[in-house]
C-alpha cells in the first residue's frame, strides 16, 4: 500500500533488505581483498567475539537504562497477605 504522497508503508522492510545487501557486498569485498582463508579466519578470530561482547554490553546498557532490577512493589501486598491471618 502507498500513502497519498507515494511513499511506501513498509520502510522498515526496505531498510532491512538494504542492510542485508550492504552486508553481503561488504563481505564479498572483504573476501575478494583478503582471500577466502584469511577472511574467514579474521571473521572467526576477531569479528564474532567483538560482536558478541558488544551485544552483551549493549544488552546490559539497555537493561540498566530500563530500570534493571528495580522493584516496583510498594510493600502493600505483603501487608495485605499478613493481615489476613
Amino acid at each position: 500500500m502507498r500513502h497519498e504522497n507515494g511513499t511506501p508503508k513498509n520502510r522498515r522492510l526496505h531498510a532491512v533488505l538494504y542492510m542485508m545487501l550492504a552486508l553481503a557486498l561488504g563481505f564479498a569485498g572483504f573476501v575478494a581483498i583478503m582471500g577466502p582463508g584469511k577472511a574467514i579466519d579474521g571473521i572467526v578470530t576477531y569479528l564474532i567475539p567483538v560482536v558478541a561482547i558488544l551485544g552483551v554490553v549493549l544488552w546490559l546498557y539497555f537493561l540498566l537504562r530500563r530500570g534493571g532490577s528495580r522493584d516496583y512493589n510498594d510493600g502493600n501486598d505483603f501487608e495485605k497477605w499478613y493481615r489476613r491471618f
